[in-house]
């Protein structure tokens, strides 16, 4: 078990980290606005959202050079992500910060990631003050502190000019998606034939399908779980372990106004099989009895996880925690008896009826990986993660011995590789 944890921690190490760290170096194509106005392309260094609120690294093809918001007007991520220098408030104090458009028209919506990873909503119409859209916190006649939807007045004030979009704002939730409907349907209401910018990017669908194949290395162990229960073989027997490929399907459910979080199910298909060896001598006549159990079962296991992903940018660090659950379709443990002399030589070899274990087994599952991004609409997926069950042996019947007062522990390490839409 100890041996299995450590070489978890060593791929964790060896293929998480060092492809974390080189994701934090990748350009794309961009430009910067000098404060002049003035247009310059180059290359853009993709870093998390916290630092780009607060410095550009641009190469203009012999010089990177990091801006701050008070040295350029803005910048821009190959015509898809768009940075302003504007002024906000934050710890009651004035800050220069970069404010990423999401919407760029007559009445534009931005976006900031503060220090602490606080997402926080911002609105200006035409060329008034910027405004805040959030929560705010109030104490009420019992003296208790409540919060209430102060965004709510700002998106009054700001489209009391429509009468349609006044009937829509009651209904407005706090976050992204309510807060790019209603300023879209706003702009619309102003001027139907008006372009304007609005953000995409994978981080805004709503589901995302893996497809994976991997391979499986498991560790089993056979205890009994009834220590008043009469002695077995197989409580005393060296288990043979074999690696195995598995495949199949997730599906994941990005968490609305959670940034990088989402939640998924996966069913993954695999054939499992193991030996439990037992050997010892007989004392009359001088020979040794070699007991094989060989234990061959189908596992569909169906992982509930959460993950968070860091970042939204070609490399795609995550992390995940959940429970899995295994159903075993297929499930066979056969009992073979081997008699040999002291030399080796066989005397003579006998089959016991089968025993089975439980078909079902549950345990939690951690895991780490990292997505590449192939193309716009597809990345790579490779992650490692660590399982965990148990099943307990069947009580019998007519043709099946009780081994209800065993359990068969299995751990693994699971490495997965495939595409994710």
């Amino acid at each position: 078990m100890k041996r299995t944890i450590s070489k978890f921690s060593l791929i964790i190490f060896l293929v998480f980290i060092p492809l974390q760290t080189y994701s934090q170096k990748q350009y794309k194509p961009g430009f910067i606005i000098t404060n002049n106005m003035e247009r310059i392309e180059g290359e853009v260094e993709i870093l998390s959202d916290i630092f780009n609120a607060q410095y550009v690294n641009f190469n203009n093809g012999n010089t990177l050079i990091r801006y701050t918001p008070d040295q350029i007007n803005s910048w821009c991520i190959e015509d898809n992500r768009m940075f302003v220098s504007k002024t906000i408030m934050e710890d009651d104090e004035e800050k220069a910060v970069f404010l990423e458009y999401i919407i760029k028209g007559y009445t534009s919506l931005f976006t900031y990631t503060a220090e602490n990873q606080e997402i926080r909503y911002f609105i200006q119409k035409g060329e008034d003050q910027i405004r805040e859209l959030k929560m705010g916190r109030r104490v009420n006649e019992e003296g208790k502190e409540v919060v209430y939807q102060e965004y709510l007045g700002v998106l009054r004030i700001l489209f009391d000019d429509c009468e349609e979009i006044k009937e829509q704002i009651p209904s407005t939730s706090f976050g992204m998606p309510g807060f790019k409907k209603i300023v879209k349907n706003y702009n619309n209401c102003i001027d139907p034939t008006a372009d304007y910018f609005e953000r995409k990017d994978k981080s805004e669908r709503m589901f995302d399908f893996e497809v994976l194949v991997g391979y499986n290395f498991p560790n089993h162990e056979i205890t009994k779980n009834d220590k008043d229960a009469p002695y077995d073989y197989l409580e005393e027997t060296t288990v043979e372990s074999k690696s195995h490929i598995s495949f199949g399907l997730n599906v994941s459910v990005n968490v609305p106004n959670a940034k990088g979080l989402s939640a998924g199910l996966g069913v993954l298909y695999s054939n499992w099989n193991f030996d439990a060896i037992h050997e010892h001598e007989l004392l009359a006549p001088q020979e040794k009895e070699r007991i094989i159990f060989s234990y061959k079962y189908t596992v569909v296991t169906l992982p509930i996880r959460i993950r968070y992903t860091f970042g939204l940018n070609k490399f795609k660090p995550f992390v995940s925690a959940g429970y899995c659950f295994k159903i075993i379709p297929k499930n066979n443990m056969t009992r073979t008896n081997e008699l040999y002399n002291l030399d080796g030589t066989m005397i003579s070899m006998t089959s016991k009826p089968k025993m089975v274990f439980e078909s079902r087994q549950s345990g939690f599952i951690v895991g780490v990986g990292i997505k590449y991004e192939l193309l716009k609409f597809a990345d790579i997926h490779f992650e490692v993660n660590y399982q965990q069950g148990k099943s307990d042996g069947f009580p019998g019947d007519a043709t099946t011995p009780d081994i209800s007062f065993l359990t068969l522990k299995s751990n693994m390490i699971c490495i997965l590789l495939g595409l994710s839409f």
